[in-house]
């Protein structure tokens, strides 16, 4: 029953952030990102883009590519049965931790001979 109490906790929160964070429709709502049209700032009022550098730029190491458009179902179950399984681990982790200091702290005062001798 805890463990199903620490889940549903958890599911709540992640959809409160989910819905804080505006959910999938924030790209759309925020139109174009700053520097999409904002050529005046960087080229100090000229209007033309700068010249394309000598060598071709390669991505800094770790740099993962992101694909324009949107993801496939494959891709999105995938995501979603990793936030599933990382949900599932983070709530028995909890739920172990909670149950040793419990534990611990039980023990701890077990021994201390809280009753008071009646003479």
């Amino acid at each position: 029953m805890g463990t199903l109490l620490v889940l549903v906790i958890a599911v709540g929160v992640g959809v409160l952030v989910y819905r804080l964070t505006a959910g999938p429709d924030a790209v759309e709502s925020q139109g174009p990102g700053p520097g999409i049209d904002d050529t005046g700032a960087w080229s100090a009022g000229d209007p033309s883009p700068p010249p394309p550098p000598d060598r071709p730029v390669e991505p800094p190491e770790g740099y993962i590519p992101v694909a324009p458009g949107r993801a496939s179902w494959h891709s999105r179950l995938g995501g979603a049965m990793g936030l599933v399984i990382a949900v599932a681990v983070g709530a028995i982790a909890l739920a172990l931790s909670v149950w040793a200091l419990v534990e611990f702290v039980s023990r701890m005062f077990a021994d201390t001979g809280g009753a008071v001798p009646v003479a």
